[in-house]
């Protein structure tokens, strides 16, 4: 009690007017504050840096506790003023911290930052202890069992294990995979330490250090740049089993499990070292420290939803919407039923004060540059000019259709949301097949169908919602329904699944099966459970078939052929490019970090002649497209003895011919 803050102190301070010793406290815990935050602001700027920040550091909390001191003496004991001061100290500490970090890639003034940051964090942990109590808790906070963690490590385990199997073969890498894990090895060689600012793809570079670190340990090539995302796939399978364990039953929560476990579109993007996954994650580590918190009334549960919520803003684009979604929930479970709200007030203010303070570093930086990333993120809306040019997309897309523009919206949306069942995605995961494929697309409608039964369910809001989102944001941008743009949202798209197995489970025990059949509860969950393996086993292989079903441009395919046959040669090989204008060696990321070791070269125009280049490389191969293989006659003519290979697609085409050649000659370079 001595360092608490009890409900009837917290109203009488709320209600009760002020007296003149409580204005005194203000007015000095203001003053005090005051000083230890301008003083550091003050030193950091005239140079004092590193090693004398830690001074800094100790002067402004030593300010902080004789504030402390003379405020409880003041007011006898009483911490109530003393919570303004505070939060107006925390909050002070962190703008230090902002500014000592700066928005570039590297950290401006690093022990500045870093000293001010400890300050906010153990001030706000101050707060949180003091004034946010634990409330009741829920009807659903029961322990783990063992056998649950034994079913939950398995579930993990199976979980990567799926994404980690031939990780480096499917998919077929593309260009801007390639790009993300180079962003990310130049951010260890550069140093770069600054996850605020903005890295590739216009977003933070967050992302790019987390990859890197990946990369430093599993390897610094395809698969090492891969291994970040199946962790991340997999984090996301376990955060979303504890998050609909507590909103909904253990059952559903296996089965929304497995539903994920398999399903395609996640299959790709754990496969595929982008930063698209970040957002379910996030979106999974959310609901679950939402609902640990909302069931078992612990503060750090809510500190933890606070900072993923705050790191949506440092994830992909359409991360940023998830805060917005659990707001609204809120706000509307608030209008339903204030009464559950009011009881977990301060706590769930506390989990969005933390989500602001994590977030506002990215804000800050997203401000600095908001004339670049404002035009770059319009730039997939359908209401951005095509091209640079006058007309704007959804003109374009309705003179194509040769419908009206009210009408081509309403269909937008329609493709949208039919993208989950029936539209085929789009633009990075393009097999012509749409998000669910049957049965999962049958159990998807089941539970959508369940979710309108259950319409005066809270719980259901928060899926519609999501689902909503989901529908606005693929609508009105471009290459509805574009794959990576709902991807964020597979989490709830597997929980309506599992809501949909878990329903249809209880139709055995209908009254007039029961009375024909009577079978035992038991039997009803083993089969709801082996139909949630068999389907996610079904998914898994049809992912396997559709790989090869994959409209991948001819640039990648080449791409990834050439970086698998000069993957192995040796140091200072080279590589002839006859490939142009279908690719271009100085262009493929892909070939570059895959085979680094390797030089490569253009050959462009087309060659008239034998050539006359001097092969001092120890290895070197011709590399031509089935546009340009005339010209592999004269490289036969002039480098003989060479060994001829050929790479072919899917449908039977010759994608590359190879030629290589070892040795060295006398003749000119090129």
């Amino acid at each position: 009690m001595a360092m608490g803050f009890a409900s009837s102190q917290r109203k009488n301070w709320l209600w009760q007017r002020f007296d003149r010793e409580d204005v005194l406290s203000k007015f000095v815990m203001s003053w005090l504050s005051i000083v230890a935050t301008f003083t550091p602001v003050l030193l950091l700027y005239n140079g004092y840096q590193q090693g004398f920040a830690w001074g800094i550091l100790a002067g402004a909390l030593m300010c902080s506790a004789g504030s402390v001191y003379l405020v409880r003496q003041i007011t006898h004991n009483n911490p109530a003023p003393f919570f303004v001061g505070l939060t107006v100290l925390a909050l002070a500490y962190w703008l230090i911290a902002m500014a000592s970090w700066g928005i570039e890639s590297t950290v401006a003034a690093y022990w500045p930052a870093l000293c001010a940051g400890i300050a906010a964090i153990g001030i706000i942990v101050v707060i949180a202890i003091i004034w946010v109590p634990r409330h009741e808790n829920g009807e659903n906070a029961a322990s783990l069992t063992p056998l649950e963690i034994l079913g939950v490590v398995l579930l993990s385990i199976s979980a990567l294990a799926v994404r980690v199997y031939a990780i480096e073969q499917i998919p077929v890498a593309r260009n801007i995979e390639a790009s993300y894990s180079l962003e990310a090895l130049r951010t260890l060689a550069g140093g770069a330490n600054n996850p605020i600012a903005i890295g590739l793809g216009d977003t933070a570079l967050l992302y790019s250090m987390l990859q890197g670190a990946s990369m430093q340990l599993f390897g610094t090539n395809l698969a090492g740049g891969r291994i970040i995302t199946a962790l991340m796939g997999s984090g996301t399978i376990v955060m979303l089993y504890f998050a609909t364990r507590l909103f909904f039953d253990r059952r559903t929560a296996w089965l929304t499990a497995l539903a994920l476990l398999a399903m395609g579109i996640h299959l790709e993007f754990s496969r595929t070292g982008l930063i698209y996954l970040f957002d379910s994650l996030l979106l999974s580590s959310v609901l679950a420290m939402l609902a640990y918190g909302w069931e078992t009334g612990q503060r750090r549960f809510y500190v933890f939803a606070g900072i993923a919520l705050g790191l949506c803003q440092y994830a992909y684009h359409t991360g940023k919407i998830i805060p917005i979604i659990f707001a609204l929930w809120l706000v509307l479970v608030a209008i339903q039923n204030w009464e559950l709200i009011q009881g977990r007030l301060s706590q769930l203010t506390l989990m969005w004060s933390i989500s602001l303070l994590v977030a506002l570093p990215f804000w800050w930086s997203i401000a600095t540059h908001w004339e670049h990333l404002s035009s770059a993120i319009m730039s997939v809306s359908l209401f951005a000019s095509a091209d640079g040019g006058a007309t704007r997309w959804i003109d374009l897309i309705a003179e194509s259709t040769k419908q009206p523009l009210w009408l081509q919206l309403l269909i937008q949306f329609r493709d949208a949301a039919a993208a989950f069942v029936v539209v085929p995605l789009r633009d990075g995961y393009d097999t012509g097949s749409p998000l669910l494929i049957l049965p999962s697309a049958v159990l998807f409608i089941v539970g959508v169908l369940l979710m309108f039964r259950e319409y005066r369910d809270p719980r259901y809001w928060l899926l519609f919602i999501g689902l909503c989102s989901a529908v606005g944001v693929v609508a009105l941008t471009i290459d509805t329904p574009a794959a990576q743009r709902m991807v964020y949202i597979t989490p709830f798209v597997a929980i309506v699944i599992g809501i949909g197995l878990a329903e249809s489970g209880k139709w055995f025990r209908l009254e007039w099966i029961q009375s024909d059949w009577s079978i035992p509860p038991i039997v009803v969950q083993i089969i709801s459970i082996v139909v949630a393996i068999a389907i996610a086993g079904y998914d898994g292989y049809t992912y396997l078939q559709h790989n090869s079903l994959r409209n991948d441009s001819l640039a990648d395919q080449s791409a990834a052929q050439i970086s698998s046959h000069i993957h192995d040669y040796p140091t200072g090989a080279q590589a002839y490019l006859f490939t142009q204008p279908i690719l271009r060696y100085d262009q493929s990321a892909l070939i570059s970090l895959q085979a680094p070791q390797v030089t490569g070269i253009d050959v462009y125009p087309p060659l008239q002649a034998p050539p006359a280049w001097i092969l001092d490389a120890p290895m070197n191969s011709f590399i031509f497209s089935p546009d340009r293989i005339a010209e592999l006659a004269f490289i036969r003519q002039q480098y003989p003895g060479g060994k001829e290979t050929r790479a072919y697609r899917d449908n039977g085409e010759i994608l590359l011919i190879f030629y290589d050649v070892s040795g060295v000659s006398t003749l000119s370079a090129p």
